[in-house]
């Protein structure tokens, strides 16, 4: 299940200390590190689509402490086996789950760069962008292969432009789908339909 939300802009920063009661004090915390107001916002979006998905999906009351894996891989240590992920850009945050491991990514449309297609395209996946509309495909990529490294656990640490992902499947067999939103995309790549 895939939550996401495109109300970015419609929180005030003051608003958010009236959200910290909904955040584990370790959330809570780390918010505080943010250095810019969007940062905190993003970050207190994602823990709250994280609450609400728990809650709705698992009826997981209380709320949970998050631990990272050696990569950085976010995980419930009191629910090992509600696997979950999250994401957030300029004009949206998504918050993921699942019963395996899963990768989600959320993407404003960025500009299509040769520079930077080269550093994590595969020449199909150039080719393929380059015959349709650059800005849209680039952006759907990019989601794709980051959500492709998070649900591998590696973010963006594997072999970009050695991996085609422009198709359905990863190598080894994940299931990908991304779709076009108001300004962004958002892909996952999972086990799961």
């Amino acid at each position: 299940m895939i939550y996401y939300s495109e109300q970015i802009r419609c929180i005030e920063e003051e608003e958010l200390r009236e959200l910290l009661p909904f955040l584990h004090p370790c959330q809570a915390e780390r918010m505080e590190r943010f250095r810019f107001p969007k940062n905190r916002i993003q970050f207190v979006l994602g823990c709250l689509l994280l609450r609400y998905g728990l809650i709705k999906d698992y009826r997981v009351l209380q709320i949970p402490r998050i631990e990272k894996e050696e990569k950085g891989k976010p995980f419930l240590p009191e629910y090992p086996h509600i696997h979950f992920n999250i994401s957030h850009c300029e004009k949206a945050v998504a918050c993921g789950f699942s019963h395996s491991p899963l990768g989600v990514d959320v993407q404003h449309l960025v500009p299509y760069k040769e520079s930077l297609a080269g550093y994590f395209m595969t020449a199909e996946e150039r080719a393929e962008i380059l015959s349709g509309d650059k800005e849209q495909g680039f952006t759907r990529l990019w989601t794709l292969k980051e959500s492709y490294g998070k649900c591998l656990g590696l973010g963006i640490g594997y072999p970009m432009s050695g991996t085609t992902l422009i198709h359905e499947r990863s190598p080894q067999g994940h299931i990908m789908k991304s779709h076009c939103k108001d300004g962004f995309w958002l892909s996952v790549c999972g086990w799961e339909e």
